[in-house]
């Protein structure tokens, strides 16, 4: 059953964005600095007014698709074949999982330590599909890369939102 929660339909972000190639540590150089995290400088929770302490947090609602990274010719195509087939693996043993997995990383500002956890459990990762044969990062920005060739086509015909145009 699909949440009640309305999605956020535009957001402004500023600041800096730092590649999580950690994460992706296993993957391909010309993948691994796409995604990219929001870093800012706050004031810690339990901070009172008076102390002037700061902190640099990671922001985890959102992350920046750095695309001038990608290199293409870093796309294997039998790679993609295998986080296909692995993907398709977890999907039909986990799906309540795949589910828990988002709600999990969206439940709170910390949600992500839960998510991570789920994502071993099922063996969700980057580590596990390149031993699989895969990665699944190139699969991802090849999916987000064509996602976004749509949206940019559409709003360059004047139809941002992608709605379907009456016949004429």
């Amino acid at each position: 059953m699909p949440s009640a929660k309305k999605p956020r339909l535009n957001m402004s972000a500023a600041g800096s964005y730092v590649s999580i190639s950690g994460a992706l540590s296993d993957a391909d150089e010309g993948i691994k600095h796409v995604l990219k995290m929001g870093l800012i400088t706050r004031r810690p929770e339990k901070s009172s007014v008076e102390n002037n302490e700061l902190e640099i947090a990671f922001l985890t609602d959102h992350v920046l698709v750095d695309l001038e990274s990608f290199v293409a010719s870093a796309i294997d195509e039998k790679k993609i074949i295998k986080d296909c087939e692995f993907i398709k693996e977890i999907a039909l043993k986990h799906p309540g999982e795949l589910k828990q997995l988002a709600e999990a990383y969206l439940s709170s500002p910390t949600g992500f330590d839960k998510a991570a956890a789920i994502a071993d459990k099922i063996g969700l990762t980057e580590k596990a599909a390149v031993k699989a044969g895969g990665g699944m990062a190139a699969l991802v920005v090849l999916l987000i890369v064509a996602i976004l060739a749509k949206s940019c086509q559409d709003a360059k015909n004047g139809n941002p939102q992608g709605k379907p145009k009456p016949a004429q």
